[in-house]
């Protein structure tokens, strides 16, 4: 597949017919958008797969490819903590649970010098720490008393709207991990803004339930388990729903493992793609037993120079 490439210049129009692999080396890494992803089979167990392995799709048939795989090891964590401390949460053994593993989740999971990690209370408002080190996050007490109402959309947008912005060459494991009966009473956006910030923001959801009435909805409240499994799916997450204590410490162990298979890669748009937007896309391998958790949408970078037909 051949692209014309136009490149205006004061006194002359310069077009290049490019090759797809031709496009993809020649393109500056500016140009390119970072896309988190996870590689396992279908036990959850990380897999080895090489970029080599992987096809992406973007809005059409032809495959594409990406570069370079990133593994945990060479990229920083920036990590969000939501905790929902609205009046819902008051009776609920589960959060009381989650309060009182937290402070040992958020030791271990920094465990390099680069990674950092917010902390982000919510009911009707929000409260939000800076991002922390680790040897801060060991020093850091917080009060978990419940009241108020829930807006829990309205502490997603934040949270995503807090994360470095996205750069190919600057990359960082980007994570959300919230602790919410998942009820929406207060929050000023919907819940599609909320997803909208959060591809923005690049950021995989996690959430850890502490509804133990397991997702049920209630009159008057604005979401369900179908939206929290959307918040986290769309996003190359997970949602958790333990049904008590032993099954906290589970998902929290579960997530700890995900963050750490947490990898990137780099892929570079066509030209016509380059527009700051969210772009759907899929990816693929030929192996039917590797499944690939990625977010619905990757964010096109924006062009670095002028294209079209001198005048």
């Amino acid at each position: 597949m051949e692209i014309i490439r136009c490149l205006a210049c004061p006194t002359i129009v310069l077009c290049l017919a490019l090759s797809s692999a031709a496009q993809d080396a020649a393109t500056p890494r500016s140009q390119c958008a970072a896309i988190q992803l996870r590689i396992t089979d279908k036990h959850g167990t990380q897999l080895p797969t090489s970029a080599q392995d992987l096809h992406l799709f973007d809005g059409d048939k032809e495959p594409h490819s990406v570069q370079e795989i990133v593994g945990s090891s060479n990229v920083p964590l920036r990590l969000g903590i939501l905790i929902d401390t609205s009046n819902s949460e008051r009776e609920s053994m589960i959060y009381k649970e989650a309060a009182r593993q937290l402070n040992p989740f958020l030791a271990e999971i920094l465990s390099r010098p680069e990674d950092r990690l917010f902390v982000l209370k919510f009911d009707e408002d929000t409260q939000t720490t800076k991002f922390l080190s680790r040897s801060e996050v060991l020093t850091l007490k917080t009060s978990l008393t419940p009241g108020g109402g829930t807006a829990l959309f309205d502490a997603i947008d934040l949270a995503s709207k807090k994360m470095p912005p996205q750069q190919a060459g600057q990359q960082y494991r980007r994570a959300l991990v919230v602790f919410s009966d998942g009820h929406d009473t207060a929050s000023h956006i919907s819940n599609g803004d909320a997803l909208h910030s959060a591809m923005i923001g690049g950021v995989m959801i996690f959430i850890i339930s502490t509804d133990e009435r397991s997702g049920t909805s209630y009159a008057g409240e604005n979401i369900n388990k179908a939206i929290v499994d959307k918040l986290t799916s769309w996003t190359g997450g997970e949602a958790f729903f333990p049904a008590g204590g032993k099954d906290v410490a589970r998902a929290l162990s579960q997530i700890k493992q995900i963050l750490i298979q947490i990898r990137s890669v780099e892929y570079c748009p066509p030209v016509q793609r380059l527009d700051g937007k969210l772009h759907e896309f899929s990816m693929k391998t030929s192996d039917k037993d590797v499944h690939i958790h990625t977010p619905r949408s990757y964010l096109a970078p924006k062009p670095a120079i002028q294209l079209g037909v001198g005048k």
